[in-house]
């Protein structure tokens, strides 16, 4: 019985020994990381070694998976305008992209297209307040609506991006990926049109309100 249980706990040692020179040895190759505390700043990602599973933590960075499934794009303190009326906002210093389009359509709803909706802005940190300052004069505005009904990842948070946004979203366009065609953003540039960008050529572009273009929700925390 001795002789059995010796060599059950030498196995068990043996075990342990060949797991921590694996460790040791390994030329360690890391996977992308995933967001996995994201109530703190700096918020904290895991990543995994592809050979021998060893976890590692570190700061977000951009390319790193987000809390709602989605891509870190972009990195930095900002200030985060919430609603229609908010004038002091939240402090925020992540941006996450959804990993897919949520359609291809217009800006505006065809009532609309002529509208002047006054308030929205192009800077990071404003693309929450724009999509509700849309949603409050064109209440079926199909871009902004698209991405205040997006619930991937089990958040209700997420936001047509302002200009500045997809900006940043179409410079990270290699980590994002599946990004094409010409995106837009909820800035209004006049009464008839809003600011866009083409994904693989930027350019400063202004779009009719009643032209399609595609649709990417983000959120900020």
């Amino acid at each position: 019985m001795k002789i059995k249980f010796f060599r059950i706990i030498s196995a068990a040692v043996l075990t342990g020994l060949f797991f921590i020179s694996c460790e040791l040895l390994c030329e360690h190759e890391y996977g992308k990381g995933v967001v996995t505390n994201a109530s703190s700043y700096p918020a904290i990602s895991t990543e995994t070694c592809t050979k021998c599973d060893k976890e590692e933590e570190r700061n977000t960075k951009v390319g790193d998976t987000g809390p709602a499934g989605g891509i870190i794009f972009y990195v930095g303190s900002f200030t985060l305008f919430n609603n229609a009326s908010d004038t002091t906002g939240t402090s925020a210093h992540y941006l996450e992209a959804a990993p897919v389009d949520q359609g291809t359509l217009a800006w505006a709803s065809s009532s609309y297209t002529s509208t002047d909706i006054q308030g929205t802005a192009a800077a990071i940190g404003t693309g929450r307040k724009n999509t509700a300052i849309i949603l409050a004069v064109d209440d079926a505005a199909p871009a902004a609506l698209a991405c205040k009904n997006y619930t991937g990842g089990g958040k209700t948070d997420w936001f047509l991006p302002s200009y500045d946004e997809i900006k940043k979203i179409i410079d990270q366009r290699s980590s994002i990926g599946n990004l094409t065609g010409l995106l837009w953003s909820s800035t209004q540039y006049s009464n008839y049109y809003a600011r866009a960008d083409y994904v693989t050529s930027p350019a400063d572009i202004s779009n009719s309100k009643s032209n399609n273009g595609v649709i990417r929700a983000i959120r900020a925390f």
